[in-house]
């Protein structure tokens, strides 16, 4: 997860974006919570459940606007509007 967020921190940094919008479902959230709990790290939940996460020191914020949405809702609404996804 700490890689994943590296890695999409540096691609912003490099293109000069503001803010990274994450996909994360409820689902994600609620296995990731889980996670950090049995690993012992508690302190770390804020960030992970909050709407924006500044944790890093750079300008860039991790948003999760849509949490509250599945996977497969996700999934339909980026077909009926062609959204493209950047992988």
């Amino acid at each position: 997860m700490y890689l994943k967020k590296r890695v999409l921190l540096n691609f912003a940094l490099s293109y000069g974006f503001k803010k990274l919008l994450l996909g994360c479902s409820a689902l994600t959230v609620s296995i990731k919570t889980m996670s950090e709990i049995s690993k012992g790290r508690g302190m770390s939940l804020p960030h992970l459940v909050s709407f924006i996460d500044d944790w890093y020191p750079e300008e860039i914020k991790f948003m999760n606007p849509i949490k509250d949405f599945l996977q497969k809702e996700i999934a339909v609404y980026n077909k009926i509007n062609d959204v493209k996804i950047i992988p």
